[in-house]
Formats: C-alpha cells, structure tokens, sequence
C-alpha cells in the first residue's frame, strides 16, 4: 500500500492493521470480463484493491434496472500540484 505523506502514526498503524485483514484475492486488480458471485462481493473486491493500491473509485453513473454500473477512480495518494 501507498503511504500519504504527513499521516500521523497512529492512522498509519490503523491502515496497516485493516491491510492485514484483506483476503489475498483481493489483493490483485479485479479483471475486465471476469465472473463474478454478486455485486457486493465485486464492489468489496475493487474497494479491498483500492484501498491497499492508493486509489479510491467513485460511482460515476449506475443503472439499478439494468444493474450497471460505472467507477471513475481517483488517486488519493499521489500529491497534487
């Protein structure tokens, strides 16, 4: 996992100890086309991913009808300017 600048000690101790719980599938990118058990289990996977990587996704457009969905991601832990 990235490691932000500036973060206190006790915040990166946190990060570490909920990196330590992620299950090892998750710990690799999710692939484009793959099978997957349910929605939830996919969102944990790239949430679980993200989270270890320095990114964060967000939803950018969804289709509950059609149960679609789209991510734009966002690198939290790269500076900026």
């Amino acid at each position: 996992m990235s490691n932000p600048v500036n973060l206190p000690a006790i915040l990166i101790a946190q990060i570490e100890e909920v990196s330590a719980t992620i299950p090892p599938e998750h710990r690799v990118m999710p692939e484009d086309g793959s099978i997957v058990a349910s929605i939830e289990s996919t969102v944990d996977h790239i949430n679980n991913w993200s989270f270890l990587n320095g990114h964060v996704y967000v939803v950018v457009t969804a289709s509950e009808k059609e149960r679609r969905w789209r991510y734009s991601c966002i690198f939290y832990s790269r500076a900026v300017g």
